[in-house]
């Protein structure tokens, strides 16, 4: 049977999670990749923007998405205020509670854990499945969250663009960390990375 261009470009690695994290701390080491990248992730962690319950987020998701890692947060803004004639002098204050490993990766202050650093493009709408107490819960539109009473007042506040709105919206991005803990995949340089389970 004669393999398809997309089984070519997705050769499939199982790794362990420390693997993963390796791969991005110590990519100074190895040419697995350089600078700046396109990747795309599959991960579950709880919805921040859901209510606490019981002390626990009341909705986890999991998340099927396009990210850049590597691009410089500051140098993007800058980038764009040029673009519209604007004076690039936007300072980014850095990550409150997280120390820089280098331009992929942050270590949590308190745990010590450490988090991929990921953009999500304007242009590219993450696919979420959200699930209340282990099962999927769909929902119909944003008046069907705002009924359930799962979500924060706030989830639903209009947010500033990036770099405390100096950020044109039409080339708005979202950036974030995002712990290897939560990653099941990770597909980067023509390869789909599978995390072993509990490792």
């Amino acid at each position: 049977m004669a393999t398809t261009k997309r089984e070519k470009f997705e050769k499939a690695e199982y790794i362990t999670r420390q693997q993963l994290i390796d791969m991005f701390v110590n990519e100074d080491k190895q040419s697995t990749f350089k600078g700046c990248q396109f990747a795309h992730v599959v991960y579950f962690t709880d919805e921040s923007g859901s209510r606490t319950i019981n002390k626990q987020k009341a909705l986890q998701k999991l998340v099927r998405t396009c990210i850049t890692v590597g691009s410089s947060y500051q140098d993007r803004i800058n980038r764009d205020l040029e673009r519209r004639g604007e004076e690039g002098n936007f300072t980014s204050q850095g990550q409150s509670g997280q120390t820089p490993i280098n331009k992929y990766v942050s270590q949590s202050d308190k745990s010590q854990k450490y988090n991929l650093k990921a953009v999500v493009e304007y242009f590219n709408t993450p696919e979420t499945v959200y699930f209340e107490n282990g099962r999927p819960r769909f929902f119909k539109d944003t008046l069907d969250k705002i009924n359930s009473d799962l979500f924060m007042p706030s989830y639903f506040e209009p947010k500033q663009t990036s770099g405390r709105g100096n950020m044109s919206e039409e080339k708005d991005f979202s950036f974030f960390t995002l712990g290897f803990d939560k990653i099941n995949s990770l597909r980067i340089k023509g390869t789909l990375y599978k995390v072993i389970t509990n490792s």
